[in-house]
């Protein structure tokens, strides 16, 4: 684990917005952090929007690892 990366998800939220969120599925392949940027820019999700915009600063960080 990262200091800085995305927050892993709860197995039970993971299963409902994957179908709902696209490219959550990737998100969960993204090493996680204690805390991110999606958690330190963004308010506490309200609606599946909200969640589409932290999703896409979480695979952010899969694109600036190294590989």
């Amino acid at each position: 684990m990262n200091v800085v990366g995305p927050r892993p998800e709860q197995p039970e939220i993971f299963l409902h917005l994957r179908p709902r969120v696209d490219g959550f599925t990737e998100r969960q392949r993204v090493l996680p952090g204690i805390t991110g940027w999606a958690q330190v820019d963004q308010m506490y999700d309200q609606c599946l929007d909200d969640v589409r915009r932290k999703v896409g600063l979480d695979l952010g960080y899969s694109n600036a690892a190294p590989r």
